[in-house]
């Protein structure tokens, strides 16, 4: 067994499962997450267990079994608030007996409840713009109550720095050797497919560029939109036999990003989306697609710093930037490899691991 290169990227060569990392003191860390389909806990806590226990460091992940978030419907909200914070208290028990406790933003949306009683020292990761919420009351003290905030980006970074010393920036990841290009042979096909992957909390986005993805399939009849969701999207201008849509799910997540020929991340320019952390993004990158995203955020830096696809700023220049490449498949293929490498050197789950390890140890 040979010591692991932990920044090493994935696909560079480094045999990751036939190294062993450095011996260091064992740590333990509870963390505390949203749930288990909540992306930050997916892709900020629970994809980075492995590269972890290589560096020598063991994450308890204590998932509650009713969700943080407030369902729909008053009269449903009193009843969910108490079982809520019932699910709470395993993991706060458990986190006592840990060295480390991470807690992943509130443990209840927008309230500052039970964090206190959590075992210290606490890290707060932070991977959206919560302090928008409430006039940022429960985030101030949510931060003040941690030895170290996560940031997931510059703006949430900033922030942050107001209300406590010690922040330091990590980035989400993707695991680019579960997200990676199709092994399967392209179909003999003239059809280019536009995707989208998100949330129906984030259809409204898809919406704002309506104008620009009509007029775009009614110039490119072969090329059609595909979207992944957990709601189908409404989008009434669109042509019917040129909308496709499919539920996500995490066992379907990768093949349905392989299938896109673009991946497409539009936004508004507002406080809440530059405190996002361009994930759509990286899954695109990671699967070798070119990205046309708007310019907000991350989004800006990664689009700014490296030839990975376009950063359209209205409808206009998103029609000709999916026309552009819509028309060149080379210049598909050159921007898809080009983001590929990205994630793989910058985001991919063994460095922002090492990065994290270095992070919860500078806390004990």
């Amino acid at each position: 067994m040979t010591p692991c290169e932990p920044d090493t990227p994935r696909g560079s060569g480094a045999l990751f499962n036939d190294c062993v990392a450095t011996t260091q003191t064992p740590l333990r860390v509870a963390a505390l997450t949203g749930g288990k389909n909540v992306p930050s806990a997916r892709f900020r806590v629970r994809a980075l267990t492995a590269d972890l226990a290589l560096r020598g460091i063991t994450l308890n992940e204590y998932i509650p079994s009713v969700g943080k978030y407030p369902p729909t419907g008053l009269w449903r909200r009193g009843l969910w608030l108490p079982a809520a914070l019932t699910a709470r208290l395993p993991g706060i028990a458990a986190s006592r007996s840990h060295d480390v406790t991470l807690l992943q933003r509130e443990l209840i949306s927008t309230l500052y409840t039970l964090e206190g009683l959590t075992g210290a020292p606490r890290v707060l990761d932070v991977d959206d713009a919560i302090f928008l919420h409430r006039a940022g009351k429960p985030t101030k003290r949510l931060a003040k109550s941690a030895a170290l905030v996560l940031a997931g980006n510059p703006f949430l970074a900033d922030w942050f720095s107001q209300w406590h010393s010690n922040v330091q920036l990590l980035p989400t990841s993707i695991d680019t050797r579960r997200f990676q290009p199709s092994t399967k042979l392209a179909p003999d096909s003239e059809t280019v497919t536009i995707g989208w992957t998100g949330s129906k909390t984030n259809l409204h986005y898809l919406q704002l560029i309506e104008p620009a993805l009509k007029k775009v399939l009614n110039a490119r009849p072969k090329t059609r939109l595909h979207v992944v969701c957990d709601k189908a999207p409404e989008l009434a201008t669109i042509p019917p036999a040129q909308l496709s849509w499919s539920a996500w799910h995490p066992d379907s997540e990768v093949t349905e990003v392989q299938g896109f020929d673009i991946g497409i991340m539009p936004l508004l320019d507002g406080d809440w989306e530059r405190g996002k952390c361009a994930f759509k993004a990286l899954q695109y990158m990671a699967c070798s697609k070119p990205v046309v995203a708007s310019p907000v955020g991350v989004n800006a830096q990664l689009l700014a710093g490296e030839n990975i696809g376009f950063a359209p700023t209205d409808n206009a220049s998103w029609e000709s930037a999916l026309i552009a490449l819509i028309d060149d498949a080379d210049l598909r293929n050159r921007l898809g490899q080009a983001g590929r490498a990205l994630a793989q050197a910058r985001y991919d789950t063994a460095v922002i691991a090492q990065r994290m390890a270095t992070a919860l140890r500078s806390v004990i």
